[in-house]
């Protein structure tokens, strides 16, 4: 859902499993936080080719 540019997902349902990381603001930043800490699971051998 996005409010007056804020992407946010207060007002959603979470998939079963999942928490509110807290952090809210534009998509720029929002990405940019998911880039830092998103733990890539895929094998080394295609992560090095990304």
């Amino acid at each position: 859902m996005e409010v007056a540019g804020v992407f946010t997902r207060q007002y959603l349902d979470l998939p079963a499993g999942w928490t509110d990381a807290g952090r809210r603001g534009d998509k720029e930043s929002c990405l940019a936080y998911i880039d830092e800490v998103w733990t890539d699971m895929r094998p080394r051998s295609l992560r090095v080719q990304a």
